[in-house]
């Protein structure tokens, strides 16, 4: 019933280009045959794509103050609805990393009259089942279901969130495995990587930790902490509804108002306070994984806001560099090389700056050249910018990325969702996709030299140490830090 996941850019596969035809040449002496005609035809000619204008929500007020946003869709008789709540993983206090993630994951454990396994049947009866996420800013609770089922959907949604049981044996079952998993992580190595690449960048701010936990915050959380928590933060000022489908308006506020009209709605408790760490991270880090297959190696540097103005086109930049299967970082790492079977970047999105990453899982004996190569292909970039054809690229990507975005119910509402939970406006997604697409290659180039620059950042490698050690100077970047899986320095050399 649960997942978690990252939003982020969508790696898109493009086909690749076809192969040239083999001209043979007749010999003069050799009488002319005429070719046969291409059964195929000649190859189609592509239309230009139609411009796509993302759809503007509606917005109200729910009768216990919570906000709404709900976008009217009679494609097929579905209706998507997310809550979410301000609840992530900013509001975790120092030490017990974790507790907003691990406090959404206990909701379902048993709610109202139902325990776990009786409310996971319950929402399988209605034919959809809840999902649970929780990133840096808010914890989402979503389903997607028929539309005559959504009433009694958005019931059990409301015992999920308003009545949970938090029962001690529920607890000790949910910890332990949850301890498990963040064990589990540290033999994940492309896991390895991103948290580490995150706690070096932003180290000290409160956002620099996992959303999911640290094994050492994990291990001090308590039933008390959880119960505590969820009475700061679960409350109906803290959540927004985001909502689409085949219902209408009236009928939808009716259904919602029936099941979460009487939510407690008292003044905000003041949260665990706000910071950002921003001192001059190390340039290189190294997380030691003795006898692993394969390593990580990536780099990282400090993001920007999604509410910042120049998000639309960093995010269209990206594509070029390691935003799609035909990025520069995909191309030399797997294409030209074969090192990996995937290179890509990305940047955080959340309310606070973030991080931008450049990451490839390699082969071990290409530790490093493929973080040579890697570095090259970030600094270029960030020098010289995007050239013709990758503005081209990027425009038709961007397009396509929203458009997907609008192709079912659990998209729009998820977005929507993510939308009020960083306060943007009703039409936040126009602006962007306009923002982004009236780009040059100047303006684009102008905004990869700021915001993917190499001189400041940190380059890590997740692998064995053993066998790459000898060669770690031809980075020129200095002595390694060695750290844990958790980002924790071990030692400085």
């Amino acid at each position: 019933m649960k997942r978690w996941t990252i939003l982020g850019l969508v790696l898109v596969a493009c086909a690749p280009p076809a192969t040239p035809r083999l001209q043979v040449q007749v010999p003069s002496a050799s009488p002319l045959v005429p070719s046969e005609p291409d059964i195929l035809g000649s190859a189609p000619v592509l239309s230009a794509a139609q411009a796509f204008t993302p759809p503007t929500p509606t917005s109200s007020k729910l009768m216990n103050g919570s906000e709404l946003r709900f976008l009217e869709v009679h494609r097929v008789p579905m209706v998507s609805v997310t809550l979410a709540l301000q609840a992530g993983a900013w509001n975790d206090p120092r030490g017990k990393e974790g507790l907003s993630y691990f406090t959404a994951q206990m909701l379902d454990e048993g709610a109202g009259k139902y325990g776990g396994s009786a409310l996971a049947a319950a929402f399988e009866s209605l034919g959809t089942s809840l999902h649970i996420e929780v990133d840096v800013d808010a914890a989402y609770f979503s389903l997607t279901v028929l539309a005559e089922n959504l009433a009694p959907a958005v019931a059990l949604l409301a015992d999920v969130v308003e009545r949970p049981r938090f029962a001690a044996p529920d607890f000790k079952r949910a910890h332990g495995l949850w301890l498990d998993e963040l064990r589990a992580r540290a033999d994940e190595a492309d896991s390895v990587a991103r948290v580490v690449m995150r706690k070096v960048t932003l180290n000290g701010g409160r956002n620099a930790h996992p959303w999911s936990g640290t094994l050492a915050g994990a291990a001090k959380v308590t039933l008390p902490d959880v119960r505590r928590h969820y009475v700061e933060q679960y409350r109906s000022y803290n959540a927004h509804f985001a909502v689409a489908g085949d219902i209408s308006s009236i009928e939808l506020t009716r259904i919602l108002d029936a099941s979460f009209g009487k939510w407690a709605h008292p003044s905000p408790t003041v949260g665990y306070g706000t910071g950002t760490g921003r001192g001059r991270p190390p340039r290189l880090v190294v997380v030691d994984r003795p006898g692993a297959p394969q390593a990580v190696v990536g780099f990282a540097r400090y993001g920007l806001s999604a509410r910042d103005k120049d998000m639309p086109g960093v995010m269209r930049a990206n594509i070029a560099l390691g935003g799609s299967f035909t990025s520069r970082l995909n191309l030399d790492l797997r294409e030209k090389h074969g090192w990996s079977y995937g290179a890509r970047s990305a940047f955080s999105v959340s309310s606070s700056p973030g991080v931008m990453v450049a990451w490839a899982a390699v082969q071990t004996d290409a530790t490093i050249d493929s973080s040579k190569a890697l570095l090259a292909d970030v600094t270029e970039f960030a020098q010289s910018g995007l050239n013709d054809e990758e503005v081209s690229k990027t425009l038709a990507t961007m397009n396509a990325e929203f458009v997907r975005s609008y192709s079912t119910v659990d998209a729009m509402s998820a977005r929507l969702a993510q939308h009020e939970i960083l306060g943007k406006p009703l039409d936040a997604d126009a602006n962007l996709l306009h923002a982004a697409t009236s780009l040059d290659r100047a303006a684009l180039s102008a905004l990869a030299k700021r915001y993917f620059a190499t001189d400041e950042g940190t380059f890590v490698i997740v692998g064995p140490l053993e066998k790459f050690k000898a060669r770690l100077s031809e980075l020129n970047l200095g002595e390694p830090e060695l750290r844990d899986a958790e980002g924790e320095v071990i030692t400085s050399k």
